[in-house]
């Protein structure tokens, strides 16, 4: 079996290898990350263009199970995929990488122990509040020169709806992430696709 090198996720740490079946995994993540965020728009209270989809559940659960760099991988083929297929808006394109991509990253960064669930609930919670900061000057700038809002309001729309927004789409992603986990962890497990649990990585059921 093929396997291809990367860089570690955590400083001092070994190289990581990708096996074939796992690049495959991010892949089919990636395409269904795309069909979720392509098909799965649901309108918030926030604001007529800012709609929810949960296509940041693929990336996260193979940040969870391989890794930060899996999990911006799957948001990276998520991108091109809609980039290649969808060309009309490479802006919005851009900050949902910046947004997503941060947003997986800092989680799976975090969660070196996902299937202990405190380590996963901080680690998703403060990925979510990262996430939210990350994007502020991003959202400004877009905002100012973008012409969705008047450029006097821009301050005040990133306070009610941009931050809630992000908050409460971090927030859904996450709780969708945990239910999943709990029920693919022992099948991706089974197919090599996450090291297999030992010691205190072992999941509490408590």
């Amino acid at each position: 079996m093929q396997t291809l090198l990367v860089p570690a996720p955590v400083a001092g740490a070994k190289v990581r290898n990708f096996t074939t079946q796992q690049l495959c995994v991010l892949g089919a993540a990636g395409a269904v990350s795309f069909l979720l965020m392509t098909f799965l728009k649901l309108p918030t209270p926030f604001a007529e263009f800012l709609k929810y989809d949960p296509s940041d559940v693929p990336p996260l659960l193979c940040a969870l199970g391989l890794g930060p760099l899996a999990g911006f991988l799957t948001v990276l083929v998520r991108v091109l995929l809609k980039l290649m297929i969808f060309t009309r808006d490479p802006i919005g394109l851009g900050m949902n990488l910046i947004a997503s991509g941060s947003f997986v990253v800092v989680a799976g960064l975090l969660a070196r122990h996902p299937a202990r669930r405190n380590i996963m609930y901080g680690a998703l919670a403060i990925a979510t509040c990262a996430m939210t900061v990350i994007m502020l000057p991003v959202n400004f700038y877009v905002l100012r020169f973008g012409g969705y809002v008047p450029e006097g309001d821009v301050l005040q729309f990133l306070v009610i709806a941009i931050v809630p927004f992000n908050l409460m789409k971090g927030l859904f992603n996450s709780v969708l992430a945990v239910l999943l986990w709990r029920r693919l962890e022992s099948i991706l497990r089974r197919f090599g696709s996450v090291a297999p649990a030992t010691g205190d990585q072992a999941l509490q059921n408590s």
